[in-house]
């Protein structure tokens, strides 16, 4: 029998088979742990994912609550463009409330009142509370991160009024400073901003908009950034750094790292996207391929985007003061006032002014603010005085020689009227005798120029005489007496209790009379301050009798002496902000033509109502142009420095379209081309 024999280095075949299996055991394994992984690495992506999506659902609605508290601010005094406070724990909690202030805030990594206004910003968590946003009910000092945070440049500040005083459309186009500075002056279109915008960068360090008013952020659990450790407790709920990320930049550096801190004071944020990992190649060779460790969620809000959201609030309080003033008015046929010239540079006295014929032109107002020289407003008035005691007259005065005629003048004041009321009005809110200011609701302050002549004239029959006696009748003839009057100081002031306003009637308008509202204010003068000169003249209106002086007297004021000032123009009453903010000067209002003082027919005939875009039947448009789209320097007086398209096309009486009286869509949004704002006032 021969032998099979082993040479050396073989394996048995048993010791094979098991080595086999081995192998496919391990293979086994391996799959089975790559299956695993891929569907663990699944199940985190659609986990993340979905974090994601509920996320920036929150920061939405986040979002949103902001914007419409732009349009309909809890508290009218706010100017528009203005945003609450953030929640810090400038009251030792985070209690889902919006602080009273942030710029002064040093609490929550904030710099004090002091600090370089390069770095002053306002961060804290949304106020959800105030906002009336629906988050659930999260716990108490939210250690899990449920509220968003939200930083806004300190130009949007509630407590900034100091370097930045005036804020409108025009001011929220101006660039960030380069170097910040506080030169605000009240009244006065500024021409610099004192603070910066927020920038936003992203993941590459890319610029993505140096323009931001506001950051959103909505963190994720504690984790540990690259430059910190995160922690939070129900009991120690944190700092800003306890909730935002940090991240150096470009991913993966080692050398030439700039650091983006969304907690930090240097106005710049970044957005990641989740899921971000370092790059194969990056130059830190540990972090290559790993996680980023940043799990911040952010959204962002450029000035441009938030502006219409104020502008919108603007016409909107407009039409809400003209329905107010249809509503309360004692007439229905002609509800709404005339409107300024479009051909007149608007200032705090003449965008107040209308014109009668104007359908579409200037908004005109009054506030409600009766403080300081900035909020009361010139009027025109009609007058009349009573109670005046005349100086010695003539007894007897020939007024012709040929044949021989003689009056015998009788006292002034017994003559019909006493002192005639010339009109004052014509459309000046500066008459040439004087003037009234409204000095808020209710009060009105009236003087008359000191050394200003008055003169009108007034007929009267008198009795004519053949002697210079003035005994022996011959007649009657009917005069016209020329009074000169000359007004040494008169100061008055017309008051009713505030806030209850005067009571309205309406004065129809005509070519020379302007559209007003009546209110009668009778005003007893100061007796030892107000005196008056009056010299007569009369000349028969039949014939061609010469003019001889009738009497030069002084006169003084007795006891009632009255000053009754009336008709005076009375406007739609808006916020001090409006004036103190200079809206006024891009405010404008349309009326249709059997709405208005006079129906006649500036769109052209057989129509008598306004049309934006698709609504017609309108009676009235509320408008404020957005910021400055032209090269031209506003106020202006050219109607297409302020609006686009049909908005544009009116100019001093004549109706936008020519013939139609057609505006564009009052519910347009705003582009790079046309930014205009309209609502319509009714129906």
């Amino acid at each position: 029998m021969t032998k099979l024999v082993r040479g050396k280095g073989q394996n048995p075949p048993a010791r094979g088979f098991v080595f086999l299996l081995i192998m496919l055991t391990i293979l086994a394994i391996a799959g089975i742990v790559f299956l695993n992984s891929t569907a663990q690495n699944a199940l985190s992506t659609q986990n993340q994912l979905r974090r994601d999506q509920l996320s920036t659902g929150v920061l939405i609605a986040a979002k949103n609550a902001l914007l419409g508290r732009l349009m309909s601010p809890a508290n009218n005094t706010l100017r528009p463009g203005i945003l609450p406070a953030p929640d810090s724990l400038a009251n030792g909690t985070y209690d889902g409330k919006s602080d009273t202030q942030c710029l002064g805030n040093s609490l929550n990594g904030l710099p004090g009142v002091g600090a370089n206004s390069l770095v002053k910003r306002c961060i804290g968590k949304v106020p959800w509370l105030t906002l009336s946003l629906d988050l659930a009910n999260p716990a108490v000092e939210d250690p899990l991160g449920q509220v968003p945070w939200m930083a806004i440049s300190a130009n949007l500040a509630p407590d900034e009024v100091t370097c930045l005083p005036v804020f409108n459309s025009d001011v929220a186009n101006l660039t960030s400073p380069v170097t910040p500075s506080c030169a605000g002056v009240p009244g006065v279109q500024p021409t610099a901003l004192p603070h910066p915008w927020l920038k936003v960068f992203d993941e590459a360090g890319n610029l993505l908009s140096d323009k931001v008013a506001i950051v959103l952020i909505l963190p994720g659990a504690p984790i540990q950034t690259e430059t910190r450790s995160q922690n939070r407790t129900p009991s120690s709920p944190g700092n800003p750094s306890d909730y935002l990320d940090s991240i150096n930049l470009p991913l993966g550096c080692l050398v030439g790292c700039t650091l983006f801190d969304n907690a930090n004071l240097t106005n710049q944020f970044v957005m990641i996207k989740p899921g971000t990992r370092y790059p194969s190649d990056a130059p830190n060779v540990a972090k290559r391929g790993a996680a980023v460790p940043f799990n911040d969620t952010l959204i962002y809000l450029t000035i441009d985007e938030v502006m219409p959201y104020a502008e919108r609030r603007v016409v909107g309080q407009m039409a809400l003061a003209l329905r107010d003033l249809k509503a309360n008015s004692s007439f229905s046929a002609h509800p709404y006032p005339w409107l300024a010239s479009t051909n007149t540079l608007p200032t705090a006295t003449t965008s107040l002014v209308p014109q009668a014929g104007i359908y579409y032109g200037h908004f005109p107002f009054m506030t409600d603010s009766a403080a300081g020289a900035n909020s009361d407003y010139a009027t025109d008035f009609d007058w009349s005085i009573t109670g005046l005691i005349d100086g010695t007259l003539p007894t007897c005065v020939r007024i012709n020689s040929a044949p021989n005629v003689y009056i015998k003048p009788t006292l002034l004041n017994s003559l019909t009227p006493p002192l005639a009321t010339p009109n004052l009005a014509n459309g000046a809110a500066t008459s040439n005798v004087g003037q009234c200011r409204w000095k808020g609701i209710g009060n009105v302050s009236c003087a008359l120029q000191a050394g200003k002549n008055i003169t009108t004239n007034f007929p009267v029959t008198m009795t004519t005489y053949s002697n210079n006696t003035c005994t022996t009748a011959t007649g009657a003839t009917t005069l016209s007496i020329a009074r000169a009057i000359t007004a040494l100081q008169i100061d008055a002031t017309c008051r009713t209790a505030p806030p209850v306003a005067p009571v309205i009637s309406y004065v129809s308008a005509s070519a020379s009379d302007v559209h007003r509202w009546k209110w009668a204010c009778g005003i007893v003068a100061n007796t030892s301050a107000a005196s008056i000169d009056v010299s007569d003249t009369i000349s028969n209106i039949a014939t061609s009798w010469n003019r001889l002086p009738l009497s030069t007297s002084t006169s003084s004021l007795g006891t009632p002496t009255q000053i009754t000032v009336d008709r005076m123009m009375y406007h739609p009453i808006m916020p001090a902000w409006f004036h103190e903010n200079l809206w006024y000067q891009t405010a404008f209002a349309a009326v249709a033509p059997s709405a208005a003082a006079a129906n006649t027919s500036p769109c052209g005939s057989g129509i008598n109502f306004l049309t934006t875009g698709g609504v017609t039947k309108v009676e009235a448009i509320t408008a404020v142009a957005g910021k400055n789209l032209t090269t031209n320097i506003r106020p202006s007086s050219l109607i297409t420095d302020y609006f686009e398209g049909n908005n544009a096309l009116g100019k001093g009486g004549v109706m936008p379209g020519i013939s139609n009286c057609a505006f564009d869509t009052a519910t347009s949004l705003s582009t790079v081309t046309a930014n205009d704002q309209l609502q319509v006032v009714s129906p």
